[in-house]
């Protein structure tokens, strides 16, 4: 919890002094910077190494970003100085939030069992516009566990129509239906050899 709320702090800070500037692109250079962190493991690892000076980091980040706006490397060299680098991910996330709502950008995650064609798609979006103002961006993932239809995410709402959802739903229904058959034939009377009910 402790975290998150200094990932905000972080970015709420950062949003209001890049907002100032030219947010779109260092938006853009922060996600990819963020993105190149978690496929890079090597690269990572330089910045988690308690061993490198943090002249040597704030040296690598300079050299890296040096095409990109020199706000983006002051505050990825703030991190640094203040011991705070590890928050990089969780800051990046806050920071997307911040920009997306700034833009009246809905992100929407969406999961399927298989990828969803571009028609599909953009028949989602078109029909995610109806119910939502601002634009619609869809962040997808293939879940085959699914086994059909999707799961939505955006904001405080879930929408589960997959196969696997629905699969659940029945089966608590068909326990609690065996339940209460059960209770029934508990409760029924019985009969003994003569015929008569006890």
């Amino acid at each position: 919890m402790k975290i998150q709320i200094l990932a905000r702090r972080y970015a709420e800070a950062f949003f209001k002094i890049a907002s100032e500037n030219n947010l779109d692109e260092i938006y853009s250079g922060f996600s990819a910077f963020a993105e190149l962190l978690k496929q890079r493991s090597d690269f990572a690892d330089y910045f988690r190494n308690p061993l490198v000076t943090s002249e040597q980091k704030m040296l690598l980040l300079r050299k890296s970003l040096a095409s990109g706006p020199s706000i983006l490397q002051d505050f990825l060299c703030l991190l640094v100085k203040r011991f705070r680098f590890s928050l990089l991910e969780a800051i990046s996330k806050e920071f997307e939030h911040i920009y997306l709502r700034s833009r009246n950008i809905l992100e929407v995650r969406v999961a399927s069992a298989v990828q969803l064609t571009e028609a599909e798609k953009t028949r989602l979006i078109g029909a995610l516009s109806k119910r939502v103002s601002g634009t619609v961006r869809l962040s997808e993932k293939v879940d085959p566990s699914q086994k059909g239809g999707l799961l939505l995410c955006y904001g405080d709402h879930i929408y589960d129509s997959t196969v696997k959802n629905r699969l659940k739903i029945l089966d608590e229904r068909m326990l609690a239906l065996a339940r209460e058959l059960l209770a029934h034939v508990e409760d029924a009377p019985t009969l003994t050899k003569e015929g008569r009910q006890s």
